[in-house]
């Protein structure tokens, strides 16, 4: 009886441990919002091999394909910029002319006359826009449309040119990290045998 009664206070201790244990790893895991790695796993260094001067070479060939994306970059956001006041303008300046036209045709003549017929057209704009849209913020959602479709236009040839950016600034540092520490011998995982 003595024996069984140990094996439940033992069983008991042992549900215990594993409560708190779990409970423990459940905590850090929660405090440190997921970024800490219990196993704390090191890096791991691939098998492919450059010497030290090659690894220079191959940073300093990144350096300049980066430079030159960067500059990609710069130039078709000034194009974008550029593309998308026109777009602006050129939707402004389509509405202001078909207002001057609709006001001629109606027989405007005199300034009075056309800022009338253009405040009237300012009320038929906003119920076509209630109409069309709803409210003013659906409006606004058009108009992030036309932007994301000119900014769709301009970057269709270049739209992983942020993502290859990113990349070969992390492979510089690593490739810089690796010199730095190098005696010789590196590892690098972007040469393959």
């Amino acid at each position: 009886m003595k024996n069984n009664d140990n094996e439940k206070v033992i069983s008991i201790w042992i549900w215990i441990f594993l409560v708190i244990f779990i409970a423990i790893i459940i905590l850090v895991y929660i405090l440190s919002l997921g970024n800490v790695n219990i196993a704390n796993e090191s890096k791991i260094l691939p098998d492919f091999k450059d010497t030290k001067e090659e690894a220079i070479k191959k940073h300093a060939q990144l350096q300049v394909e980066l430079e030159k994306l960067q500059v990609l970059k710069l130039k078709l956001d000034r194009y974008f910029k550029f593309t998308y006041l026109i777009v602006r303008v050129l939707l402004i300046g389509g509405v202001s002319t078909l207002v001057y036209f609709i006001g001629k045709y109606f027989g405007a003549k005199t300034l009075s006359d056309m800022l009338d017929f253009y405040e009237a057209s300012i009320i038929i704009l906003f119920g076509l826009n209630f109409i069309a849209f709803g409210t003013v913020a659906n409006s606004k959602e058009f108009i992030k449309l036309i932007r994301a479709n000119v900014e769709n236009f301009v970057w269709r040839k270049n739209l992983m040119l942020m993502t290859k950016i990113e990349s070969f600034q992390k492979e510089l540092v690593t490739l810089k990290e690796s010199i730095n520490e190098s005696d010789g011998t590196i590892y690098n995982s972007n040469k393959k045998n």
